[in-house]
């Protein structure tokens, strides 16, 4: 639920619902877009991952999306070339930390 729907009292017409999302319990099968994510996505990314990301391009590493000043510094470390401030399209994450509150604390630690 975004904020700005649950502020604005936002609701599906009548009939109308995201089906691709909705887990439906009698089919052990489910091929939903939740649980095929849930499937395929691995989360289990870690900055150990750019030593690997470095073995297969000669590219600068660029890592969007630092909001805290240790995930800059650890950034730091793995000898990136450059950090982006952003709190992925605040938008579709409106109760996250937004890019202009955790610029000034990343400033201050760089």
């Amino acid at each position: 639920n975004h904020e700005c729907d649950i502020h604005n009292s936002f609701i599906l017409p009548p009939g109308i619902r995201a089906e691709n999302l909705v887990e439906n319990d009698e089919d052990s099968d489910n091929q939903g877009l939740k649980s095929r994510f849930a499937m395929t996505a691995d989360l289990s990314l870690s900055w150990k991952d750019l030593d690997w990301i470095r073995s297969h391009t000669l590219l600068p590493l660029i890592i969007k999306g630092i909001l805290h000043p240790d995930d800059a510094l650890e950034a730091l470390k793995y000898n990136v070339q450059g950090v982006v401030i952003s709190d992925h399209g605040g938008r579709q994450m409106d109760t996250s930390l937004n890019t202009a509150e955790a610029l000034r604390d990343i400033q201050a630690v760089l």
